[in-house]
């Protein structure tokens, strides 16, 4: 998952080049969808959290949410809403 840099639709792989902070393009590891897991809770969390990403010179950032059977159960049903609330907050 990836939510900014790309849009839905979109390749979803970082792009190669460019002038961000070096080395920097994407954050492969990133807790960014609210109250999923144990990153950030609200979405304030999340946008202030993408917005100092940014300012970094990060391009993109791929989600990585944690998923542990009693702890953070969760699936695509369970993150895909978040991601979409996510996006349209960036929007």
């Amino acid at each position: 998952m990836s939510i900014f840099g790309f849009r839905r639709g979109q390749a979803r792989k970082p792009p190669r080049g460019g002038k961000a902070t070096p080395d920097l393009g994407w954050d492969l590891h990133a807790h960014l969808l609210p109250g999923v897991d144990d990153g950030v809770e609200t979405m304030d969390d999340a946008l202030e959290a993408i917005r100092a990403l940014q300012s970094l010179g990060y391009r993109g950032s791929g989600l990585t949410p944690h998923i542990y059977k009693g702890l953070y159960p969760n699936t695509r049903a369970t993150r895909e809403p978040a991601l979409a609330s996510v996006r349209d907050a960036l929007a």
